[in-house]
């Protein structure tokens, strides 16, 4: 069945955020009609978004039953003309070839989670339809040049896949959903692989009559908090999702200034008591599905050891004696402020500047470290402005054998320390915290 369609996909936390557009168009063609086969039953549904949701769920539920169903409409094609009952006449572009694909895909597809309909998500797709309609468009890039993540962004926080199914096609729930299911023109089928993505428990919807035809923008996501919702931390307690979201909070002066200073706090505590430190870790086990980190609230983190580096730093720490807090230096902090809004703006990583620099350069710009003394420097990647998420990334040292991250935080012999955070543009935000024995400011 002949849709035109645009798709956004939103890939989760890989550390970096990605989206990607891919524009499939196709001409329709308005044909006179006049009904040659029996109305499914289906088509009675009032179009709804409530309506487009049962019959994705109905989707979801049997496959195969729905692929029975489904075969039920092959008498509504004459060759590439679909004459869809109760809908104008459309040109396909592959006629039953796309249906027949279709019914095979789903003959063999194992039943699925139901979706359940998400008002923030809702609320997203409705805002992009109207804008669609009123400057007569058929894209996932807003007039305003939103993208689909800053839509939805708008309304709450996705965990996880994203995916904006924008498509203009027939009208009634029924046709909407086959339509999307058969793919027509469409050789990534991605409509139809957005549809049966098992992981996939969030949709919003919102369909607008376009002429003849409907407009309809539908999102998908794997877990959808909608500010104002209630959901459960890693820690035991619950928590309200607020529009100042740590994850898209403006990163102003005043907000880096305080993450800088709330990092060192957060490693103080680690190194006053590693042992009772080792409980916020275990917390997070739950959360952990195999290389991905999903917690409420925050997208979704893929790892690469999955929860045995976890594991090994909670051991760690648990065996880890108390070590001396470390005093905030202002030349060290000096120094990390350099190293961050060098690396940030370029989207660098590592721990050379774009000068050739290393930690060392930059703490003795403002200050000396005395022979015979240690200094050390790490670098915390990622989207938040939560010292413990960046404390915690470092503890966990996922994908560095020599776990030196976490062996820095607890060196004893470290006490002095200074912190900068910086945007960075590919991560977000990068933190630079700058470790050292002994250190004199100038």
């Amino acid at each position: 069945m002949l849709q035109r369609l645009i798709s956004a996909t939103v890939l989760p936390w890989l550390w970096i955020g990605g989206t990607g557009l891919v524009p499939e168009t196709v001409t329709i063609p308005s044909i006179s009609f006049t009904p040659s086969a029996p109305v499914l039953s289906a088509q009675a549904s009032p179009i709804s978004n409530e309506a487009i949701l049962a019959e994705i769920n109905r989707l979801r539920r049997d496959p195969a039953a729905y692929a029975d169903w489904l075969e039920e409409t092959r008498p509504y094609y004459e060759g590439n003309v679909l004459s869809w009952p109760g809908e104008p006449r459309i040109r396909t572009v592959e006629g039953t070839r796309a249906l027949e694909n279709a019914i095979a895909v789903l003959r063999q597809t194992q039943p699925l989670p139901p979706i359940e309909l998400s008002m923030g998500l809702s609320q997203a797709a409705n805002d992009h339809v109207q804008d669609l309609q009123q400057h007569n468009r058929l894209s996932s890039q807003g007039s305003d040049d939103s993208t689909a993540h800053d839509r939805v962004g708008q309304y709450g926080i996705y965990e996880g896949n994203f995916q904006e199914l924008v498509s203009e096609g027939l009208k009634s729930p029924a046709a909407i959903v086959a339509g999307l299911v058969v793919d027509d023109g469409n050789t990534s089928r991605s409509y139809r692989r957005a549809l049966l993505q098992e992981e996939f428990r969030y949709a919003g919807i919102q369909c607008l009559p376009r002429g003849s035809l409907a407009l309809c923008v539908t999102n998908f996501a794997v877990v959808y908090t909608a500010f104002g919702e209630v959901a459960d931390t890693p820690f035991g307690e619950t928590v309200t999702i607020e529009d100042d979201d740590p994850f898209t909070r403006p990163l102003t002066p005043e907000v880096l200034a305080q993450l800088a200073a709330d990092v060192i706090a957060e490693t103080n505590r680690v190194r006053a008591d590693p042992a009772n430190y080792a409980t916020k870790l275990e917390a997070l086990r739950p959360y952990y599905q195999r290389d991905l980190v999903r917690i409420p609230g925050q997208p979704t983190v893929r790892t690469v050891e999955g929860v045995a580096a976890l594991d090994e730093a909670i051991a760690a720490l648990k065996s880890t004696a108390p070590v001396p807090t470390l005093e905030v230096s202002s030349g060290l902090s000096q120094g990390a402020a350099d190293h961050a809004n060098d690396i940030g703006p370029r989207g660098g990583q590592g721990h050379y500047g774009l000068d050739a620099s290393a930690p060392l350069d930059r703490a003795t710009r403002y200050g000396t470290v005395p022979p015979g003394n240690l200094l050390g420097e790490n670098i915390s990647f990622g989207p938040p402005t939560l010292a413990e998420w960046h404390v915690i990334q470092l503890l966990v040292d996922d994908d560095f054998p020599s776990r030196g991250h976490r062996e820095a935080m607890l060196r004893p012999r470290y006490r002095l320390a200074g912190s900068a955070c910086a945007p960075h543009t590919v991560f977000r935000l990068v933190c630079v915290v700058t470790y050292a024995s002994d250190y004199e400011e100038q």
